[in-house]
């Protein structure tokens, strides 16, 4: 006789950016859809004995993913498929790449097309308690600290894991998946000793776009130039153009638009208020051309202002 399902997968399908904001359960995150196809994929998530698992999958687009995973409990996560030019703080990832983030911390994401994302929040009493259970745990020295291990887990035990977790969704009904993924992190852990700061600080041309993109999320109301992207990065208009080529695929000022964008769609899904469509383009950047903005708005999510505007009122997804 077949045993009744205790935990049951929670499936959500990626077909708009904001589908990603909650990639984890409670999450705080900024999405932003980068350059090349929008963005599609799901996020399926299910709760047990305590851990809350997240698995997270692109299909196709190219996405930025920054913000506060949770402000109470820690997440431990594996990418066990990265797509071409992913990065984790800005750091370029490979398969298998672990870490762990504390309550508080920025996660700082770009997952491209064919990225298989699992994550799992679980609180640091429930963390230590199944830890002593199997006799297992991190190292005092690297537990507390956010950021990525050194090495990747081992291709044997991904290619592993990532079956488990194909199997487990696709059955809808968890069987215990989410203590292997635990413990197949907290394993790697112990098992094989962590060097460096976790990659959490960018280097070379990253740390230039890291630079820049922080002067463009405070300046976003304002008129942006070269000049003042080239001083914000503190380097030249041609280093400012490779950085951002490498890093996020487009040109500084093509990323300014598509943040700007991003900023009016926010405004346009949560704004509270009788604020017209143009009043709230034109405090993003007055004078700019309505019909010129109208298109590249359709051409990065696919409808108009005003069919986002209408959604918002009617309250449709």
């Amino acid at each position: 006789m077949q045993l009744a399902c205790r935990y049951t997968w929670q499936r959500i399908e990626v077909s708009q950016i904001e589908d990603l904001s909650g990639v984890v359960r409670g999450a705080e995150l900024e999405a932003i859809q980068l350059a090349g196809a929008r963005v599609h994929g799901s996020v399926s998530f299910v709760e047990q004995d305590g851990i809350s698992l997240t698995n997270c999958t692109i299909n196709s687009g190219l996405v930025s993913l920054r913000g506060l995973l949770s402000r109470r409990s820690p997440i431990l996560f594996v990418g066990l498929k990265f797509g071409s030019g992913s990065r984790q703080w800005l750091s370029a990832v490979e398969d298998g790449d672990v870490g762990i983030i504390m309550p508080g911390d920025e996660f700082d994401a770009i997952h491209s097309t064919g990225t298989h994302l699992v994550t799992i929040a679980v609180s640091r009493e429930r963390l230590d308690l199944s830890l002593d259970r199997h006799g297992s745990g991190f190292p005092e020295s690297t537990y507390p600290q956010t950021g990525l291990h050194s090495a990747p887990i081992p291709e044997k035990r991904r290619l592993w894991l990532k079956r488990r977790l194909e199997q487990s969704v696709l059955s809808t009904c968890d069987d215990g998946v989410g203590h292997e993924v635990l413990h197949a992190i907290v394993d790697h852990y112990q098992c094989t000793p962590t060097m460096g700061d976790g990659r959490t600080r960018p280097v070379g041309r990253a740390q230039i776009v890291d630079r820049v993109r922080a002067y463009i999320g405070r300046n976003i109301s304002s008129p942006i130039s070269i000049a003042d992207l080239t001083e914000a990065g503190q380097t030249s208009p041609r280093s400012l153009h490779r950085a951002f080529v490498e890093v996020l695929g487009e040109s500084p000022l093509s990323f300014v638009r598509r943040v700007r964008l991003h900023a009016i769609r926010r405004e346009l899904c949560g704004n509270a208020t009788s604020d017209t469509i143009s009043s709230i383009v034109n405090s993003f950047g007055k004078n700019s051309d309505p019909g010129r903005l109208a298109g590249r708005y359709r051409n990065l999510f696919g409808e108009t202002p005003a069919v986002t505007r209408a959604k918002k009122h009617v309250g449709l997804p």
